[in-house]
Parts: C-alpha cells; sequence; structure tokens
C-alpha cells in the first residue's frame, strides 16, 4: 500500500493497481510541441542529456530537423514518455546531429523568490570595484571542460589500481570542513585577486623565456 500526505498525518492511500494505471504507454515517439531560441531556456531547468541518432530509414527527416535548427538558431520543447512518465525534453542541433535534454517541469522547481539572498545587504563600491576585477583576470573565453577533472574518480581509480597489483590500501581521512567561521569576502576576493595577477605574471614571463630560447 502506498499514500499521499494530503495534510500532516492523513494519507490518500493507494492500490499499486491504480499507481499502474497512472503510467503512460509506453512508445519510442517524441511530440514536438514548439521552437523557441536556446537562450530562452534557464539552465536550471537542464536535468540530463542523451544523444538522438536516427532510426533506420529516418536519416533524412533527422538531417532536415538539425539542419534547419542549427540554421534559425532554435531548438524544440517536446514532450515523450520515459520509465512510464511524460516526460518535458528540449532538442537542440549540436556538431550537425540532435541532443536531448529532459527537463524538469516548472512544478518541480522551486520558487526562488522564496530564499533569501542577502537583499538587505550594501556593499561598497571598493568591494564590487575588487570583485569585477578578480573576474576580470579570472576569464576566459571559452568553456574548456577538460581542464577540470573528476578528482574522485581518479582517486578511485588508483584505489582500484593499487588492489589489483597488491599493494596494501592506506585510507586517509579526508581535511574536516571548519563550520561557523564569519568568512571576510573583501580579503578572500583581494587574496584571490593578488594569486591571479601573480599567475598570469609568471606564465607572461615564461612566455617571454621560451621566445627568448
Amino acid at each position: 500500500m502506498r499514500g499521499y500526505e494530503v495534510s500532516k498525518g492523513q494519507y490518500v492511500k493507494f492500490e499499486d493497481a491504480e499507481l499502474e494505471a497512472l503510467e503512460a504507454e509506453a512508445n519510442r515517439s517524441i511530440d514536438m510541441r514548439e521552437f523557441i531560441p536556446i537562450e530562452k531556456v534557464d539552465p536550471i531547468y537542464f536535468e540530463s542529456s542523451y544523444y538522438l541518432a536516427p532510426d533506420k530509414g529516418a536519416d533524412k527527416p533527422y538531417r532536415l530537423l538539425a539542419d534547419t535548427m542549427a540554421k534559425t538558431g532554435r531548438v524544440a520543447l517536446a514532450q515523450t514518455v520515459f520509465h512510464n512518465k511524460e516526460s518535458l525534453v528540449q532538442i537542440r542541433s549540436v556538431k550537425r546531429g540532435l541532443v536531448l535534454h529532459f527537463l524538469f517541469f516548472k512544478n518541480e522547481i522551486r520558487d526562488f523568490d522564496a530564499i533569501a539572498k542577502g537583499e538587505g545587504v550594501k556593499l561598497p563600491g571598493e568591494q564590487l570595484e575588487l570583485g569585477m576585477s578578480l573576474i576580470e583576470k579570472m576569464s576566459s573565453a571559452d568553456f574548456e571542460p577538460e581542464r577540470y577533472a573528476d578528482e574522485y574518480r581518479e582517486r578511485a581509480l588508483a584505489m582500484i589500481e593499487q588492489k589489483v597489483e597488491g599493494q596494501e590500501i592506506k585510507a586517509v581521512a579526508p581535511s574536516t570542513r571548519r563550520t561557523g567561521q564569519v568568512v571576510d569576502i573583501f580579503a578572500a576576493l583581494k587574496k584571490s585577486l593578488e594569486s591571479a595577477g601573480q599567475q598570469k605574471s609568471q606564465t607572461a614571463e615564461r612566455g617571454k623565456r621560451k621566445r627568448k630560447a
């Protein structure tokens, strides 16, 4: 027996057969609803992504959809059935192919207006300028995912390799994160800005030495 809490301690009960009757009929279709500019979809709605490939005999419509969306700069909003549940998806053209993104429904997104954001805080102009300088110094023109590594996965693979080689595994406790400490954001920004400046200076100096060599 399963139930849904309608009020404190009060549940509406469901039989398994009743829940099964709610499930959508499984199919492989994707029902297109509308086409919109990609920038109109807030990334908060994105849940997961999948590559799409054409079924046998569907190469032409696949190619037509991918090319026309690429030329118009628009994405498709559609609905499909996944795991016996209707799902909202976005389809976009990527590298002459199609990528499907599962989206959250509106009711699955918490209202951000209900979250406190420190609206009463007034920031001095000096701190804003410091923050802007930090962002400028640490900015890049492109997103390069290869610059970031899954450190947990790397540690796990290293441990697996040690076990394969018959080495003793020594567990190292992760450093404990202190809580309750008030952080001076201004000082942290200033330190980060100085560090970013030093790193760029060192990179420039190494570049000069290479050119001289």
